[in-house]
């Protein structure tokens, strides 16, 4: 019984820290220019004999001076959808040039939010034992 609380707790702990960290990143990224994709990194995941493929960009930019080569925190199953040589927009961090977004897309929301839901769900069925008895 005590496991579930034990369980929503760190969940929800997790998901805070993620959803902070998601807000510092969209407030940091200020500064928007334009990065040039130079290529792809694949991804493959195996899970219960199946195979999944994800793409993520390599993105090309210049900060106050100086030349980055990152790989972005975005993906997509489809390989054509990043291609060499196209153009996206970007908002990096002016303390911390290194540290960017696209678009407005953090990597941290979905799974902050997703930890804060499931950490609720546990709070939710720990209540639900405490109060029959089990």
């Amino acid at each position: 019984m005590i496991w579930s609380a034990i369980i929503g707790s760190v969940l929800l702990l997790i998901g805070i820290i993620l959803v902070i960290a998601d807000r510092s990143a969209r407030r940091n990224c200020t500064i928007t220019t334009q990065a040039v994709i130079v290529g792809t990194k694949q991804k493959t995941i195996r899970d219960e004999g199946v195979e999944q493929v994800f793409y993520h960009p390599i993105i090309k930019y210049t900060a106050r001076g100086k030349t980055y080569k990152k790989k972005a925190h975005i993906s997509s199953s489809y390989s054509n959808k990043f291609r060499k040589g196209d153009t996206v927009e970007i908002k990096y961090d002016p303390k911390k040039p290194d540290v960017f977004i696209i678009g407005n897309r953090s990597r941290l929301l979905f799974p902050g939010v997703s930890s804060l839901v499931f950490g609720v769900l546990f709070f939710v069925l720990f209540i639900i034992m405490v109060s029959s008895g089990v």
